[in-house]
């Protein structure tokens, strides 16, 4: 900053040398900054006899030299930093998770630990102006499984080094498969993945983080093999649907409908029912029967109570080799059942 004038007298001073100092050759005016920190520089000019003078403003910033920190530490590590600000100035040191790392101040100097996986923000601050400036500290993320095992719509916590891990980045290779939130792992579609924490965001490379293979089972939910004739058949499977290709051997029997994702019994007889992903194939052996039909007479039933009963005959219909049509059930008290064959 220099200043001059053709005629009269400049002085100038600084209110903190410490910050910065000011020199005065001939009228003209120096700043050199000296270290961080906020200053007023006073100018005066002599006009008529009189001074007149005015304040300037000066800022230093502040900054941290954190190379002894600046790679990924691992937990026990530790390093030192130092400021520049000025020793006229008050320094305050913060970590803004002392989970993941500690900061010990004293004055423009500071010793940062590593306590566990995870980034945790460091800060030096001049308080009194309002200075600061702040750097990463990044500590290696291991995970102690080699391969989790979790089912479909099922969660599984893993065991990290670290003791925050929302302050982990966490992320899955194959989202279909599985899903990872602050180290809980949940099973989405059958299939294997690899899900990954760091303290790096999706950098898991030179002891940044770890990784661990999770497996989603594949498993096919059965349905009752013995079915009436109009029945609607639902296989479901742990897979991704748009993945599984179902048929059947025979569509006169059991037959399948794409868009419903559903089978139908069309008839009496047997079908076997494949079911095929990725490779693997089962084969469900579907029986048709003409079955029973309900009629429930005087019988002030529930809903619920109904379904019960309708449970019940379909279940006995596989118990019969008779052709068993009608069952009429007489209530008295819910005691006396009445099974006819035509």
């Amino acid at each position: 900053m220099n200043a001059s004038a053709t005629n009269g007298t400049f002085t100038w001073s600084s209110a903190d040398n410490l910050v910065a100092s000011v020199s005065n050759i001939e009228g003209v005016g120096t700043v050199k900054a000296v270290a961080a920190g906020k200053t007023k520089l006073t100018v005066g000019y002599l006009l008529d006899e009189d001074y007149v003078y005015k304040e300037i403003p000066v800022m230093v910033p502040l900054t941290v030299a954190y190379d002894s920190v600046a790679g990924i530490m691992q937990p026990g590590n530790d390093g030192n930093v130092t400021c520049n600000a000025a020793t006229s100035k008050y320094v305050e040191w913060s970590s803004s998770n002392s989970n993941i790392a500690t900061v010990t101040g004293n004055g423009n100097a500071a010793t940062i630990k590593a306590i566990s996986g995870g980034t945790a923000t460091i800060t030096a601050a001049i308080p009194a102006d309002g200075l600061q400036y702040s750097f990463n500290v990044t500590v290696g993320v291991t995970i102690a499984e080699d391969t989790v095992e979790v089912g479909q719509g099922q969660s599984v916590a893993l065991t990290t080094n670290s003791n925050s891990v929302s302050d982990v980045y966490w992320w899955s290779a194959d989202e279909n498969v599985a899903t990872v939130s602050n180290g809980v792992v949940y099973g989405v579609y059958a299939g294997s993945t690899t899900v990954y924490a760091s303290c790096l965001d999706h950098n898991p490379n030179n002891n940044a983080g770890d990784s661990v293979t999770v497996k989603v089972p594949y498993v096919v939910n059965t349905p009752e093999t013995t079915v009436l004739v109009g029945d609607k058949i639902a296989i479901s499977t742990t897979a991704n649907p748009s993945e599984v290709n179902y048929a059947s051997s025979n569509n006169n029997i059991v037959s399948y409908d794409s868009k419903t994702g559903m089978f139908t019994a069309n008839s009496t007889g047997t079908a076997d029912v494949t079911v095929t992903w990725n490779g693997h194939v089962e084969t469900i052996t579907i029986t048709v029967i003409d079955g029973f039909s309900l009629s429930i007479h005087q019988c002030p039933l529930t809903s619920e109570q109904r379904e019960a009963l309708q449970l019940w005959f379909r279940t006995l219909s596989s118990r019969f080799t008779g052709n068993y049509r009608t069952v009429t059930w007489r209530c008295l008290k819910f005691r006396k059942t009445v099974l006819q064959q035509r």
